[in-house]
Order: C-alpha cells, then structure tokens, then sequence
C-alpha cells in the first residue's frame, strides 16, 4: 500500500514537471506566453521556434543574479514550483 502510494506520487509530480525543470543546459525554448507571463516549451534547437538556448540550470533557488556568472546570458527566467522545485534558467541567443 505505501510502495503504490509513493508511486502515484512519483507519477503526478512526473508529468507534472515544467519544461523549464526538465530541461538541460544546451536544450532551446520557445516561449508560447508574453514576456510578463512566460510559457517556456522545449523545442528543437534547429526550428523555427527556437528562441532561446540555455546556458546555464540553477536546481532549488530563485536567485537570478547566479545567472552573472554565466557567459552570454541575456535573460534568466525562474520557474518557482511547489515543495520548493524552484528553477532558474540563464538564457541566451539561438545561434542558426
């Protein structure tokens, strides 16, 4: 009973994620929201849609301003999550 419990409960966190903690440092985002309300979505580094690239990936804090330290960064985006699954993404230009 408590191993399916536990399960269940890997599952809804599981698909649950954000793109943003899915994410790895070299993958390249789209932004589907408004630059007030971002909805950052994985795509293809390659597409059209790519807007973005990640530089750098900060697990567990909200703190942007580590984003200084990683070159070329021209936005950091936080995605705050519940049971502190806070994320930050240092972003910077698609090279095509």
């Amino acid at each position: 009973m408590i191993v399916a419990a536990i399960l269940v409960s890997f599952v809804f966190w599981y698909f649950n994620q954000s793109d943003a903690e899915t994410s790895a440092v070299g993958d390249c985002l789209h932004n589907k929201g408004t630059n007030s309300a971002p909805d950052l979505a994985k795509v293809d580094c390659s597409s059209a849609d790519a807007e973005f690239k990640i530089l750098g990936k900060f697990k567990d804090t909200s703190d942007d301003s580590k984003c200084d330290t990683v070159a070329k960064t021209e936005v950091s985006y936080i995605q705050s999550g519940s049971d502190d699954h806070n994320v930050v993404l240092c972003l910077g230009a698609v090279s095509k």
